[in-house]
């Protein structure tokens, strides 16, 4: 194993590694701390020539802070086409690593939230689910929107309507969409075709999964919207 790199076990066809470009130990050691089932590997990425250790992964969920190697960047051009980049940025603020990315996602969230959104992800894919989720389908989204954001959510499972309506409200414009809903026991596939049925119509092109999660009360949600 090399410096700055966690092996996970991997339940995934796929090869799906987190890679960092912050320089930040404390979004590391939460990565470390807090294993997701599915992912491969968290790389901290220091020097341009590091980036040569994920030219064998298909998706790649890359951690940018505002300042950046441009070096760096260059080599991210470099990788294979087969490689998904979605990037998670701070702010609108790097040109070059827009073309490198092949998703290019803005939010100031912190590392707990974002280890989330990417658990949320992968473990819907790794592991079974009440409602399992394609890696082929997430590889075409990432594929077919340049630009994303995201959203996390909390509810309660007597209350879909209410749910889908929160979602509408804050995302007025949707062409395709993710939605990763991680619940407790009591979900049920009621539940989601009420939550889906509203969102997924003619006008929107949506994807969702489920699973049951012993350490959920209620359900959170995890919402990717593209075509924004």
């Amino acid at each position: 194993m090399g410096a700055g790199i966690r092996e996970y076990a991997t339940e995934s066809f796929a090869q799906i590694d987190v890679v960092s470009l912050l320089d930040n130990k404390k979004v590391k050691d939460y990565f470390e701390n807090n294993p997701i089932t599915g992912l491969g590997r968290f790389i901290d990425v220091k020097h341009p020539g590091d980036i040569k250790k994920i030219v064998q992964s298909d998706l790649v969920f890359l951690l940018a802070s505002r300042d950046i190697n441009l070096a760096i960047v260059d080599e991210l051009m470099l990788l294979p086409r087969k490689c998904v980049v979605v990037a998670f940025t701070p702010d609108q603020y790097c040109d070059e690593l827009r073309e490198a990315a092949t998703t290019y996602i803005v939010t100031k969230e912190n590392a707990k939230a974002l280890h989330w959104y990417i658990k949320a992800l992968v473990e819907n894919i790794a592991l079974p689910s009440l409602v399992g989720l394609d890696f082929a389908d997430v590889h075409h989204l990432f594929l077919t929107n340049r630009t994303m954001k995201v959203k996390k959510y909390k509810g309660k499972l007597d209350h879909p309507a209410a749910l889908a309506k929160a979602i509408k409200n804050d995302f007025k414009r949707l062409h395709d969409f993710l939605f990763l809903l991680h619940g407790s026991p009591q979900l049920t596939l009621d539940f989601l075709n009420d939550v889906a049925g509203t969102l997924c119509n003619a006008k929107y092109n949506g994807i969702w999964a489920a699973r049951i999660d012993e350490n959920v009360r209620g359900l959170e949600l995890a919402f990717f919207a593209g075509g924004l």
